[in-house]
Formats: C-alpha cells, structure tokens, sequence
C-alpha cells in the first residue's frame, strides 16, 4: 500500500472512531439527562383520589423546576391559566353508551369543534361517553386566559381534563346566552364561590378502550401526571336509568 493512502486511510480511521466516540457520549448523556429529568419530575407528581379536596396553587405551580445535568434548569408547571388558588373535587364518574342514556340532550351535547355524537359521526367509530362530576371552589383566583371575545374567564379543560379521552362534548357551565358560541368551555367563579359542573367526554373509538379502573382526570395544560386524580368509574353501559348527576338537563 502506498505512504500516500496509508495516511489516508489513517486518517479515515481517526475521524471515524472520533465520531463515534461523539455520538457515544451523547447518546449516554442524553439516558443520564432523561431518568434525570423522570426522577426529578415524579418528585414534584401528585396523585389524589377521588371525593379529596385537591389545591391549585398558581404561585407555587409556577415556581416549580428540575435540574438536568448539562441542561439549562427546566420549568415544571402544569399551567392552569389563572393567578391565585383554587380548589377542586371530584365526586362523580360514570361511563355511558352514549351521552342521551346519561340524560344529555342531544341539543345540549356540543362544545367548541366538538364533533362526535353529532350527525353520523358516532356511527364510525364505538366511543362511549363519560360523564364526570366535579366541584370547583374559587379561594382568590383571577382567570388570565381571554375568550374569543376578549373576556378573561376560566377555561374547563385547563383546571381539569380526562384521559385517555378522544374529545370533550359537553360541558354544563355554558353560557345559554353566549349566542355566537365565542365563549364555549369557559366559565366565570368569583372568589369565595363555590361551583358545581358536569363535563363529558367521548372515550374508546380508535384510541383503545380502557378498562374502568385506568381513567384520570389531570389538572392543568401541560404536564398531565403532576396533579392526577384516579378516578373510580362507575359502568352504566347498557342500562336504562342514567345514574344521577349535579347538572339541570
């Protein structure tokens, strides 16, 4: 072989185990910065049960971060979009055929792009319909999320929400006044006052069908495992009676 493509050769060699080196140690950094972050992230998770008083502290929510070795230190926030506490509780689960056996009319089961349940749509897939019963209690929070219309409310999905779920159908806070359907999902609570509501959900269909007892409400936009609330689900599929429920049909 000649002197010439010796050195090459050498050379091809030096550059490849240098780049292998290089993806090596990054490939192995990024697993330690990965458990880093799951393990400092399940510090700061939250389970709670059901019928259990559960704070929604805005302040405290934000401050949180994790520290990740080589990484810039991380915001941890569920982000419920309001400043202030509010407190929330669920009482009530219950899984349905659909949302006319759980005594929603049809008229009233629509919420912003809601889709399913609606026309032809539900005969597509096999989704069911859950149908969730919670309490919210305003301790001195101020909503800063702004409607369609410009009117800073509280938004339903943000302070809780379900999973797995395929779509939010029915929410009862909506304003029967809101015409123009700009505000749909949103709702107003004065500190001091305390509100019941009933939100529906359609589950299954394309995304599986889990079994009762894997359901979870999460509070929050973001970060859905840092305050979850197992929920106990009641199977009313296939019966006749709906199973009562707080809101006014």
């Amino acid at each position: 072989m000649l002197p010439r493509m010796k050195r090459a050769l050498f050379r091809a060699v030096v550059v490849a185990a240098a780049i292998a080196a290089v993806f090596g140690v990054a490939a192995t950094l990024g697993v330690i910065q990965s458990l880093a972050r799951s393990n400092a992230q399940n510090s700061l998770n939250n389970t709670y049960a059901m019928d259990e008083w559960v704070t929604l502290d805005a302040s405290r929510d934000a401050a949180d971060t994790i520290c990740v070795p080589f990484s810039p230190v991380e915001s941890y926030s569920a982000d419920f979009g309001f400043e202030g506490t509010l407190q929330v509780r669920i009482s009530q689960a219950a899984r349905y055929d659909d949302p006319e056996a759980a005594g929603i009319a049809s008229t009233d089961n629509c919420l912003t792009g809601a889709t399913l349940f609606n026309g032809d749509a539900g005969s597509i897939e096999d989704f069911d319909f859950m149908l969730v019963d919670f309490t919210v209690k305003n301790v001195d929070a101020h909503p800063t999320l702004k409607t369609f219309v410009g009117n800073k409310r509280f938004l339903a999905s943000n302070i809780l929400s379900l999973h797995p779920a395929v779509e939010q159908v029915y929410f009862s806070g909506v304003d029967k006044q809101d015409a123009g359907r700009k505000e749909v999902g949103y709702f107003d609570i004065a500190p001091g006052e305390e509100r019941c509501f009933t939100v529906g959900y359609a589950i299954g269909g394309a995304n599986g069908d889990p079994e009762n007892d894997e359901f979870f409400m999460s509070a929050g936009a973001i970060n859905p495992n840092k305050y979850r609330i197992l929920l106990k689900v009641d199977d009313m599929r296939g019966q006749c009676e709906p199973l009562g429920s707080s809101v006014a049909h």
